[in-house]
């Protein structure tokens, strides 16, 4: 690669440069920062603020907050609201720059923060005379109609607008909405001491001394689109977030690829999104994403793609996961076949007893494209012969098909066939649930994706974990979802997907689990950002846990159930019928003041342990069918906190 003379010349200057900066760095806490969640403000200005920043994506917990979430891509320079979260120390960081922030490398810490993925606003349809202060949400999606160049509500203000501001007037005045009307995402400030007036877009607004409260308008617009060739690489596109749009033919174009899932800069983007899967030879469009160097990149060979591996390298791309568009419906026919299918993709709508169907099937997990979608369908365990949905979406051509017989289907091998088709994991139907043991792995699990249930307990099973943050197949699941903090010792719901093997597996210690390192291993599996929060439910003191619909709910508790005489049987897991809010009392979490807490169905226990806690007291009881818990994965709304470009992450009390 042609970089390599750069990255040697740059090795010794960063050796004297850490080294020149040793005495610099603040001293470490001795005092590791309690894992817990804040909502920041950062002001307008730091990215020329000169406060340190050690790391990427991870940072030490003596980093400022505001100039690492600018590095993050979390807010601008203009300031915003970004949640953070505190997290163990690392073993090391690496240094990064982006977005105007350059950050640096250090050894292990003992504290760290990341930034959080925060739920979208919600959606507010409002008049031309709807003032900031009528909002009443923090960050909202407002709507604005047609026509508001025109009226006469009052603004005050440039960028930054008094609370008592016209919100669609002042959105048009920022360039955010025309008067045609649309969709602008807004948040609520601190007042400022002055207020300038301004003329833009048809929109005069005036000056103002010193208000209580403003708001501003966040940045909602997509990536850029940018049309680009197969030797396109990573380093020629000049945005930090991109959507590309590949060309027909690069399978069978030479320029290089390096890295698996991370790339190395330098790869060729619509290669790199070939294997990633993300693309296929017939071209299409795809979200990339600059990321920070990595210390080395995996070879792979996925989709008709050979990657190389490769040492450190300064800079990376990723492509990740979108939310695409839902694709067409399709009901189809037990014959209908995979060329029958004009779409890219489709969700196909199987009928019932397609399984004695007599169709033919060539292939395992990729089809020939003149088979059977629906018995394919049934052969790779995605529906059953009672019918039911599944995407499906073309790939190119295999050079062999294996054969297999599962589900009571068989399918065929076959040579080489110019179309496939798959059933991809980023299916719309939600994954299916299963209960799993402390010991339970992931090469026990049958499907590709699955919403895996972990006892309570795995914290001190000895079931052994190789890898971080990818795992593994024949890792224990709950021991490394602990590990990668998606759940703890008292268990919980955690989404798990399959993944190809690496060639080699990093070893941690986090969250109390302790990870080996291993060479390379056929399979792996990861834990991928998951769905979001389940519904709230306001409930009463004597509502059962079997009044409550949804598997998973977030409810909410009135005050006085501490006195209230509702019968509670178990503790940590109670019986179906018993009082919700009054168990959470006794489970500790919530008090007699009332709150929110997240409990969630669980299968019968053979039998259920009294206790007196929190003033609460509850009975033992024989086998039950059914049964809740409460999960500690769903914390309070995080305080929220105004900072400065230089506060860091341990004065954050």
């Amino acid at each position: 690669m042609v970089a390599t003379p750069l990255r040697m010349l740059f090795l010794p200057l960063l050796l004297v440069s850490l080294a020149s900066l040793w005495e610099s760095v603040p001293a470490q806490s001795k005092t590791q920062a309690r894992f817990s969640t804040k909502e920041v403000i950062c002001p307008e200005g730091c990215l020329k603020h000169e406060a340190k920043v050690w790391g990427s994506y991870a940072y030490t917990a003596d980093s400022s907050i505001c100039r690492a979430a600018i590095n993050d891509g979390k807010v601008t320079n203009a300031g915003g609201r970004v949640r953070m979260e505190n997290r163990p120390g690392q073993s090391s960081y690496q240094g990064s720059t982006r977005n105007g922030v350059i950050t640096e490398s250090y050894k292990a810490y003992p504290a760290s923060f990341i930034f959080t993925i925060t739920s979208p606003p919600p959606k507010v349809l409002i008049q031309c005379s709807t003032k900031g202060e009528e909002i009443k949400h923090d960050r909202a999606e407002v709507i604005c109609p047609e026509g508001c160049l025109k009226h006469d509500a009052k603004v005050w203000g440039t960028d930054t607008y008094t609370a008592d501001s016209s919100i669609c007037r002042a959105a048009i005045n920022d360039g955010k909405v025309t008067n045609a009307g649309g969709r602008v995402r807004m948040e609520n400030r601190p007042g400022q001491s002055s207020y300038q007036g301004s003329t833009r877009n048809g929109v005069i607004t005036e000056s103002y001394k010193a208000y209580p409260a403003s708001f501003i308008f966040t940045s909602t617009s997509p990536p850029p689109k940018v049309l680009i060739q197969c030797s396109t690489k990573g380093d020629e596109i000049k945005h930090d977030r991109a959507e590309v749009i590949c060309p027909e033919g690069c399978l069978k174009h030479e320029a290089k690829v390096w890295g698996t899932d991370t790339y190395t800069a330098d790869s060729s983007i619509c290669r790199a999104a070939i294997n990633d899967g993300k693309v296929t030879n017939a071209g299409g469009i795809v979200r990339m994403e600059k990321w920070s160097g990595q210390s080395s990149y995996q070879e792979s060979t996925r989709n008709g793609v050979k990657t190389d591996s490769y040492k450190a390298y300064p800079a990376s791309f990723i492509f990740p996961i979108t939310s695409p568009p839902r694709p067409p419906e399709v009901p189809v026919q037990c014959s209908t076949k995979g060329d029958e299918i004009k779409h890219e993709r489709a969700e196909v709508i199987c009928p019932e007893g397609c399984l004695k169907q007599e169709a033919k099937v060539w292939g395992t997990d990729t089809y020939t494209d003149d088979s059977s979608i629906c018995r394919a369908a049934i052969n790779e365990g995605k529906i059953t012969s009672a019918g039911g949905r599944v995407t499906v979406e073309k790939r190119p051509g295999q050079s062999f098909y294996q054969e297999s017989t599962r589900n009571g289907v068989k399918a065929e091998s076959y040579g080489a066939f110019p179309a496939s088709f798959i059933f991809p994991m980023t299916s719309p139907c939600h994954p299916p649930e299963v209960y799993v043991q402390c010991d339970t792995t992931g090469g026990h699990i049958k499907d590709n994706r699955a919403e895996v249930i972990c006892p309570e307990g795995c914290l001190k099973q000895e079931a052994k974990v190789w890898g971080n943050e990818i795992y593994t197949a024949d890792s224990s699941i709950c021991r490394a979802a602990i590990n990668d903090g998606k759940v703890t010792n008292t268990g919980g719901r955690v989404r798990m997907e399959k993944r190809p093997g690496q060639s080699s597996y990093q070893e941690s210690t986090r969250n109390g689990v302790k990870t080996d390192s291993y060479k390379a291993f056929p399979a792996s599996f990861i834990f991928p950002i998951t769905s979001p929060p389940p519904p709230e439910v306001p409930v009463q003191c004597s509502t059962t846990g079997a009044q409550i619909k949804h598997n998973r709910a977030e409810v909410i508790c009135p005050e006085g159930c501490l006195k209230a005489e509702a019968k509670v049987w178990g503790t940590v897991t109670y019986t179906e019928d018993s009082s919700i809010c009054r168990a959470a009392i006794n489970d500790g979490k919530v008090t007699n003041a009332g709150g929110r807490v997240r409990m969630e169905k669980r299968p019968g226990q053979s039998s259920y342990q009294e206790s007196t806690r929190n003033g609460v007291k509850t009975e033992s009881y024989k086998a039950f069918p059914t049964s809740f818990i409460f999960l500690i994965t769903s914390p309070p709304l995080p305080s929220k906190v105004f900072v400065q470009c230089d506060t860091k992450a341990n004065q954050l009390t």
